[in-house]
């Protein structure tokens, strides 16, 4: 087939698109090594285009592994590498994560079309933003009433900051948490000291459903004293999730505690125990409580 000069083909101009590539034009490829090597070019070049189109939880490769071409900077010689898709984070940065896999493709800022944003909620939303942004933890007590958007909230906001700033997360629900302590105890002991020290060492700690658990004076104690207190001493925040305004949680703490027999604690201590917990909360959280309300509910308050 006859093309006039300076016309090229469709194939041609379709590897020229692969060739100016970031990813590839870096390497400065000779006429001949682009010859030998441009179907291995296309293929890193559709992978990360294919990828790109997919949810920020699935990668183009079930593995999560990329292929890409290199060059040798002593022998100048080009060959084929592989690396992690930036997405495996979302997977790899949860050190704990008790929500459904289909949830790690929420996105912060697409929430604000799913629910009724008033001015006070927006100043939470400004809060997690600017978190997102500075690549700041904070701490948080989040509260209002079941099925208003608090969970899907902060889950988009742990993504962000896996995503945007490669944070590490333990994301808990807590009355599942305290069964899951519980039964390891009897299966498989070990399995407590992992998750204890994942909700201390992780940059992030979310304790959802705070209140609705039912804990012994051996839990507050044991397990949730020794990492408010990790998280005091080493400046991390917790964020809480709750259905209860804050000054509640002190009687569900009370209730708990009254509703279990003491072996090693005389009941007289519960307020002294209970203070304990609640001023560490109030470290942890920078004195910031919010309700998260939508339109039909009370006002929102940011204090």
């Amino acid at each position: 087939m006859f093309f006039s000069r300076g016309k090229k083909s469709n194939l041609e101009e379709n590897f020229d698109k692969y060739f100016n590539s970031a990813t590839i034009k870096q390497l400065n490829l000779s006429k001949e090594e682009k010859n030998s090597w441009k179907y291995v070019i296309k293929y890193i070049y559709e992978q990360e285009e294919k990828c790109r189109q997919l949810p920020r939880e699935k990668c183009y490769n079930s593995s999560f592994i990329h292929i890409i071409l290199k060059r040798n900077h002593k022998t100048n010689q080009l060959y084929l590498s592989s690396f992690f898709c930036p997405k495996k984070k979302l997977l790899s940065n949860y050190l704990i994560r008790e929500f459904t896999s289909n949830q790690l493709s929420l996105v912060f800022n697409n929430l604000s079309s799913k629910f009724s944003i008033k001015a006070d909620e927006k100043r939470i939303d400004d809060l997690l933003l600017k978190s997102i942004n500075d690549n700041t933890e904070i701490g948080l007590y989040l509260y209002g009433a079941t099925g208003i958007g608090k969970t899907h909230k902060i889950i988009s906001y742990c993504n962000e900051m896996i995503y945007q700033n490669n944070k590490t997360i333990a994301y808990i629900f807590l009355p599942q948490f305290v069964g899951e302590i519980k039964n390891n105890f009897s299966s498989n002991p070990s399995n407590n000291k992992t998750l204890i020290t994942n909700c201390c060492i992780a940059d992030i700690l979310v304790f959802d459903d705070f209140g609705a658990e039912y804990a012994t004076a051996w839990f507050y104690l044991n397990i949730l004293l020794i990492i408010f207190n990790y998280r005091c001493e080493n400046n991390k925040k917790i964020i809480f999730i709750s259905n209860f305004e804050p000054k509640k949680i002190t009687n569900i703490m009370r209730r708990n505690l009254l509703s279990n027999s003491f072996s090693k604690f005389d009941r007289d201590n519960i307020d002294t125990i209970i203070n304990r917990l609640v001023d560490r909360m109030r470290k942890l959280c920078d004195f910031k409580d919010a309700s998260y309300i939508t339109k039909s509910r009370r006002t929102n308050k940011i204090s």
